[in-house]
């Protein structure tokens, strides 16, 4: 196994880690119906997931000290953005394949009620995301959060510091 090979089996393994603690969240918060604890479930994922990848972050700069740490983040975080992506995928396409019913329906009943210019075809356009649902949380997940991760690996890659000592080489 070369280099390289290893660099993205550690990313997988910790990209796989790293997105239990969504699946998780997104599973509980299909099954609670309250807004409140929702929110609180989504603050302490997202927390929780920043915690953990700044956590995987420093251990790869621990053991591969001449590489940058926003890589193997980066890694990571695609990583847990595909199993997201396919968690997404089986969630909204046979877990609870009435949920998107259920909210365009809701959405629908709201909308009704405004003077909406094209409302035929505005209702014939949900249709079409109603039943495309499931792959479209799928490629959307997967594009939220790989973006959402370059950003977290970015901002956390440049807070670990390799160099410890700001006077180490002479200068100031």
């Amino acid at each position: 196994m070369n280099n390289s090979d290893s660099k993205w089996s550690g990313a997988a393994k910790d990209g796989l880690l790293l997105s239990l603690v969504t699946i998780v969240v997104i599973t509980l918060q299909m099954l609670t119906g309250s807004s409140f604890l929702n929110m609180l479930l989504w603050t302490i994922k997202t927390v929780g997931s920043l915690w953990i990848l700044t956590i995987f972050m420093k251990k790869s700069a621990l053991l591969r000290p001449g590489e940058s740490p926003f890589g193997y983040g980066f890694r990571v975080c695609l990583c847990s953005s595909a199993v997201i992506a396919v968690y997404n995928l089986l969630l909204y396409g046979f877990l609870f394949p009435n949920y998107a019913t259920e909210a365009i329906e809701s959405a629908m009943r709201v909308i009704s009620t405004a003077s909406i210019p094209n409302y035929d075809e505005f209702s014939t356009m949900m249709a079409k995301v109603e039943d495309n649902y499931a792959q479209i949380q799928c490629v959307s997940t997967f594009l939220w959060c790989t973006f959402f991760g370059l950003i977290a690996s970015a901002i956390a890659g440049s807070s670990i510091s390799r160099r410890k000592d700001i006077f180490e080489d002479g200068q100031i």
